[in-house]
């Protein structure tokens, strides 16, 4: 009898930056946690991926930077959240800005959290392990 190996959970981030993204699968990896990071670098192709996704194999979280190319992160919210399939995934926007008017909008258009960008590594490390158990990891 073969046992069922469980998939790893999925987190769909909008980041525009190829350093961050790097840097973002670099500690993922060294946290040794069961996720699959899928990255889309524009608004427009995190919700092509998102729709991609649809079905069972929906990410547990989506991580959005505020400032990305075609669509900001609280345009890409609203959009998100106004498709039912969608509406339910916890999504975290995170951004260089602290600027207490954005955090507003994205939380206003249905984010679980809005996260200044840390400065070091150890900071980063701490968010995602902040992140990773949104999705219970």
């Amino acid at each position: 009898m073969s046992k069922k190996v469980n998939a790893p959970s999925k987190i769909l981030i909008g980041e525009d930056d190829i350093d961050d993204q790097e840097i973002l699968s670099d500690i993922i990896k060294d946290l040794n946690k069961p996720v699959e990071l899928h990255f889309a670098d524009t608004g427009m192709k995190l919700i092509h991926t998102l729709s991609e996704m649809a079905g069972a194999n929906l990410p547990c979280l989506i991580l959005l930077d505020y400032n990305m190319p075609e669509l900001t992160g609280e345009e890409i919210l609203k959009r998100i959240n106004s498709n039912r399939h969608f509406a339910n995934i916890p999504k975290v926007v995170w951004s260089t800005s602290g600027a207490v008017n954005y955090k507003e909008r994205c939380i206003n258009a249905g984010a679980l959290d809005y996260l200044v960008k840390p400065t070091t590594i150890q900071s980063l490390k701490d968010m995602l392990i902040y992140i990773l158990s949104i999705c219970s990891l």
